[in-house]
């Protein structure tokens, strides 16, 4: 996640690699990065990715997935205002008049 969209979505202390905020990075080599799922094997892992680390725990490195849990899910300050529970789509409009449902896309 970028610096822009942790600001649009109000995710304080994200996006953003300094001291202090929380450290979710994923390390790859842009020229081998792939991704090589098909319909017939949807959770085939990218190759590519050297390292993903959550709140700054290794979460993956090298193929291996860490039975480490360190994230958690994120809710938005304003979300609870729009009267929609998680997992539900409710249209609503934002401080700047844009219309977006209850993940953040616009419909």
């Amino acid at each position: 996640m970028s610096g822009l969209s942790a600001r649009n979505f109000k995710l304080e202390d994200r996006g953003e690699i300094r001291e202090g905020a929380y450290a979710d990075l994923v390390v790859f080599d842009a020229a081998t990065v792939k991704d090589v799922a098909t319909f017939e094997q949807p959770k085939a892992l990218s190759i590519g990715i050297d390292c993903v680390l959550v709140n700054g725990a290794i979460a993956y490195r090298s193929g291996e997935v860490s039975s480490e849990r360190s994230g958690r899910f994120l809710r938005r300050p304003w979300a609870a205002s729009l009267g929609a529970a998680p997992g539900q789509r409710s249209l609503a409009k934002n401080g700047r008049g844009n219309i977006f449902d209850w993940f953040g896309s616009f419909p």
